[in-house]
């Protein structure tokens, strides 16, 4: 009797894990609908749980919180030669051809949020000549500078990224 109660043992220890779902009693593809994919291969996998892919090229995926989507890249490029250009939220790139003249670009003052960012570039390769000033009107720094000062971007080719931080403008 002893030995019949061991070997009863040892199927019900099996068959709970059986239905524990451990790896071990796993053969083949599982389901989304059982806690799985229902793929064979990673790259499946992933596919299988993002949301639809179709026309969503260049695009990434973003969450309110409680669901995931896909949003597009928001990358707006301006050229500027105007001798002062003030930047809107819109703008990340400032593409800026000071041939003919030094070009001031005013950062956006209104309209910001923590991690916007902004790049400018000297486009023509001519700051060397031209300079190009980065200021701010709102009183904000840029790198612990006052940004009434301004960064000057005086060699050819010159790009200054900035980023803001909800108060101040940080390069990166």
């Amino acid at each position: 009797f002893a030995d019949s109660a061991a070997k009863v043992n040892h199927a019900l220890v099996l068959d709970s894990a059986a239905k524990a779902g451990t790896a071990a009693s796993v053969t083949g593809t599982v389901a989304i609908a059982n806690g799985g994919t229902g793929q064979t291969t990673a790259n499946a996998a992933l596919n299988a749980l993002l949301p639809s892919q179709t026309s969503k090229n260049h695009q990434f995926i973003q969450t309110d919180g409680t669901n995931a989507s896909w949003a597009a890249v928001n990358f707006d490029r301006v050229p500027t030669s105007a001798a002062i250009f003030s930047a809107v939220t819109a703008n990340n790139l400032v593409a800026c051809d000071p041939t003919t003249n030094a070009i001031e670009v005013d950062l956006p003052a209104t309209g910001l949020t923590a991690g916007y960012f902004v790049v400018i570039k000297d486009e023509t390769r001519e700051a060397a000549t031209h300079n190009i000033t980065i200021k701010t009107t709102d009183g904000s720094t840029i790198d612990g500078t006052a940004g009434s000062s301004g960064v000057v971007l005086s060699t050819n080719g010159a790009v200054e990224r900035l980023y803001y931080t909800g108060s101040n403008w940080v390069s990166w």
